[in-house]
């Protein structure tokens, strides 16, 4: 088995074992299935297309990652070496090379950051040894640091992505403040500054840098690649950029996130560009220890608005995100938070009709943070609400100038928001990427020592029931307290 590429490792065999070992079901062609078979009007109004769609999508539901060259050998991704050496016994031959530590004085501090907590460091020196490989690490554990040291350790031309503007925007100014203004670019949110020895990109923007352009020519030069939050970078995106796109050259590779695990079925698909998980630490470890702020969750119960449909999404909209018992409950323990227990507060929603209702019931002051308005959007808002300065409310909380923000999925991922005391979670679905991501906006352990989550359990909907359940579930992985149901 050799590493001839960054991306490519050539194998010794292509047996049906390998096959085998290399193949996985597809979980979103499989929901894309099940949604086909539930669609009676196409399958009685035009069975033949539906029998035709029904086997292109069977067809597709099987992926494997068992791939030739044009000289017929077999290959697959790169990352997937230390599987295949496990369950194999193969020998990796590197012929691109061990990552060896760069001259660091290449790239002074401009502002030498704190002490690496133990589990930074030893993160840090996991990723360093191996060259090409991915981290675990909760969010609000410190990951910031690692890549700064990560950059410090080979300073060489390097492509940071990031999933979303937000995350670019703070990690470019942390970086920065680092590392100077000079050696910091960025790409997407109106800049593309790329001529730097670090830039900073958003996975979308990156994704569109094609063959040609000056982003190409400047950034296909990378040495390194590092993706913060890798996870929440949609996989097609994530594909490209790190097989084919601007980044398919880097011989460092390095991936940080607060999960390294998919929900479409992708897993393998993840690591075989990730690379192995070299480092791992649980919310519950790092809590533990002090590193990070307890959890206290309670799910209150509320009545239904209107009367429940078996639809997922319909009822979801009509008897979580508007219905105003929920809003008046959660503003409610907004108040009694802040007034009672000094608090600050984080409500997390989900569309913007959540905080019409909201904010009729608001009574302490209150800013809301959300991303671009779309043309429907500025239809159901009014006016003054249809521009915010996100990083001016997030700066204003984190002084404790401002009590409570309302907040879309513009500041539920990646958001340095530090004193937080509640999280009142209004997103409502079964996700555990996006609970957790969610109530990582209060995880660190500034203000208080414990970060009470409230979310909200809808009594007699059967789909709201459930997924609240499921809800409870995900917050009793991080916490060794059982999870109170009120009301």
């Amino acid at each position: 088995m050799k590493l001839v590429s960054p991306t490519k490792i050539l194998l010794p065999e292509d047996s049906d074992r390998v096959k085998s070992f290399l193949t996985y079901d597809d979980l979103s062609v499989k929901f894309q299935i099940s949604r086909l078979k539930q669609n009676v009007r196409f399958r009685q109004g035009d069975p033949e297309k539906f029998l035709e769609r029904m086997a292109e999508l069977k067809e597709e539901q099987n992926k494997c990652l068992l791939q030739y060259d044009e000289d017929g050998n077999p290959y697959t991704y790169s990352g997937l070496w230390q599987d295949l050496s496990l369950r194999f016994g193969w020998n990796l031959e590197n012929e691109i090379g061990r990552p060896e530590e760069e001259d660091m004085s290449i790239i002074p501090w401009k502002r030498v950051p704190h002490k690496p907590r133990y589990y930074q460091e030893e993160a840090f020196e996991a990723l360093a040894k191996i060259g090409h490989g991915a981290i675990e690490l909760p969010t609000g554990s410190g990951k910031t640091l690692i890549i700064m040291n990560l950059l410090k350790r080979f300073p060489v031309k390097t492509l940071i992505i990031t999933p979303f503007s937000n995350i670019t925007n703070q990690l470019r100014v942390d970086l920065e403040e680092a590392f100077g203004a000079k050696q910091v670019g960025q790409l997407g949110d109106k800049r593309k500054k790329v001529d730097r020895l670090f830039t900073v990109a958003n996975a979308q923007s990156a994704t569109r840098v094609e063959p040609g352009s000056k982003e190409w020519d400047e950034l296909s030069q990378c040495e390194m690649v590092i993706f913060d939050e890798s996870h929440m970078v949609p996989s097609e995106s994530f594909r490209k950029i790190c097989l084919s796109g601007v980044g398919k050259d880097a011989r460092l590779r390095f991936f940080v996130s607060a999960t390294q695990t998919r929900t479409d079925g992708s897993a393998m698909l993840l690591k075989g560009v990730t690379g192995p998980i070299v480092y791992r630490k649980s919310y519950k470890d790092l809590a533990k220890e002090g590193y990070l702020k307890e959890i206290k969750s309670r799910v209150f119960a509320v009545s239904p608005a209107k009367s429940s449909v078996s639809d997922p999404k319909k009822e979801t909209r009509a008897n979580l995100y508007n219905n105003p018992n929920v809003a008046r409950l959660a503003c409610m323990l907004a108040e009694k938070a802040y007034t009672l227990a000094d608090r600050q507060v984080v409500i997390l929603i989900e569309e913007y009709s959540q905080f019409l209702l909201l904010k009729n019931h608001m009574k302490i002051p209150y800013e809301f943070a959300h991303g671009t308005v779309t043309k429907d959007q500025k239809e159901l808002l009014p006016e003054q609400y249809w521009k915010c300065d996100t990083e001016q409310i997030i700066s204003d909380f984190n002084k404790g100038v401002l009590p409570c923000i309302i907040g879309t999925t513009a500041i539920a991922t990646g958001v340095d928001i530090k004193p937080t005391g509640c999280i009142i979670y209004l997103q409502g679905g079964t996700s555990e990427i996006k609970v957790k991501q969610g109530v990582g906006r209060g995880t660190r352990p500034v203000a208080h020592k414990e970060l009470w989550v409230c979310d909200f359990r809808v009594s007699g909907s059967k789909v709201l029931e459930r997924h609240a359940d499921n809800r409870k579930k995900i917050y009793e992985t991080l916490t060794d307290q059982s999870i109170d149901e009120i009301g």
